[in-house]
C-alpha cells in the first residue's frame, strides 16, 4: 500500500506542475512516482475546474518566463485599473502614460514619481471606501463641502451661544445687584426693628408714623426739619423744666424766709 502524501508534497507537486516541470522531475524531487504525480495534478484540475486550472498555469509560466512575481502582477493590474478609470484605453496605455509623463514634465514634476503617486492615490480612495464601494475623488470633494457647511453651521452656533451666554452673564449680574440692594433693606430693617425695640415702640406704630411723615411731606413740610425742631423743642422743654425746678426752690426758700421772720418778730414782741 503506497504511503499517504502529506500537504507539503502536494502543494509542492502542484507547484512544479504550475511551472511546467516535468513530470518525471517533478516526481524525482519529492520522491514520489510519476502516477502520484498526475493524480495529485488531476484532483487539483478538477477542484479548479479544468479550464481555470490551465489559465493559471499559463499565467504561471508566463510570470515565470518574464521573471515577474504575483506581487508586481498585481500592482501592475492595480495600476492598469485605476489608468482605466482615468479614461485610458485598454490598448493604449503607453501613449496614456507618455502623454501624462510629458504633463508631469510641463507641471515641473519629475515623472518618475508618476507610479508612486498614482498608487498613493489609489490607497486613499481605498482607504476611503464608502458602503458601495470605493469613493470617488469628486465624492470626497463633496464630503468636504459638507463637513465645511457643518463646521460653519457649528460656528454660528457657537457664535449664538457666545453671545446667549454674554446676556446670562448680564442677566447674572443684575440679579447680583438686586441682591445686594435687598440685604441692605433687610440690614436697615433689622437696624429699624432695634431701633424701635430700644424705643419702647411697638410695630403697629410705625405705619403710623409712616403715614403721617408722609402727609407732612404732602402738605410741604420737611420731615427732617421737623425733626430737628422737635429736638430744639426737646431741649427748651428740659431748660423750662430746670427754670421751673429752680423757681419752685426759691419759693420755697423765700416761705421759709418769710417763716424765720414771723418768728423773729414775734420774739422780739415778747421781749418788749
Amino acid at each position: 500500500m503506497p504511503a499517504k502524501i502529506n500537504d507539503v508534497t502536494r502543494f509542492g507537486v502542484i507547484d512544479s506542475w504550475l511551472s511546467d516541470d516535468f513530470r518525471r522531475v517533478t516526481a524525482i524531487k519529492y520522491g514520489i512516482s510519476e502516477g502520484a504525480v498526475s493524480s495529485i495534478v488531476k484532483g487539483y484540475t478538477n477542484q479548479q475546474g479544468p479550464q481555470c486550472a490551465e489559465l493559471l498555469r499559463a499565467l504561471a509560466i508566463t510570470l515565470s518566463k518574464t521573471g515577474t512575481t504575483a506581487e508586481q502582477c498585481a500592482r501592475g493590474h492595480r495600476i492598469i485599473m485605476i489608468m482605466k478609470r482615468m479614461g485610458a484605453e485598454e490598448d493604449d496605455h503607453e501613449s496614456f502614460l507618455t502623454d501624462i509623463s510629458k504633463k508631469y514634465v510641463q507641471a515641473g514634476h519629475d515623472p518618475v514619481h508618476i507610479f508612486e503617486q498614482v498608487n498613493e492615490l489609489h490607497s486613499f480612495l481605498d482607504r476611503n471606501r464608502g458602503r458601495h464601494g470605493i469613493t470617488s475623488i469628486p465624492q470626497i470633494e463633496e464630503i468636504i463641502e459638507k463637513k465645511k457647511q457643518e463646521m460653519g453651521k457649528l460656528n454660528e452656533e457657537i457664535s449664538t451661544l457666545d453671545s446667549r451666554k454674554k446676556e446670562l452673564e448680564g442677566i447674572i449680574h443684575d440679579q447680583q445687584l438686586k441682591k445686594s440692594e435687598i440685604e441692605s433693606e433687610l440690614q436697615w430693617d433689622s437696624e429699624l426693628s432695634e431701633t424701635i425695640k430700644a424705643k419702647g415702640l411697638q410695630f403697629e406704630t410705625v405705619p403710623r408714623f409712616v403715614s403721617a411723615a408722609i402727609l407732612l411731606k404732602e402738605r410741604g413740610y420737611d420731615v427732617f426739619e421737623i425733626s430737628e425742631k422737635f429736638s430744639k423743642f426737646e431741649e427748651i422743654s428740659k431748660v423750662c423744666a430746670d427754670i421751673e425746678l429752680r423757681a419752685n426752690m426759691a419759693q420755697l426758700k423765700s416761705e421759709r424766709l418769710d417763716t424765720d421772720n414771723r418768728e423773729l418778730e414775734l420774739q422780739l414782741a415778747m421781749n418788749s
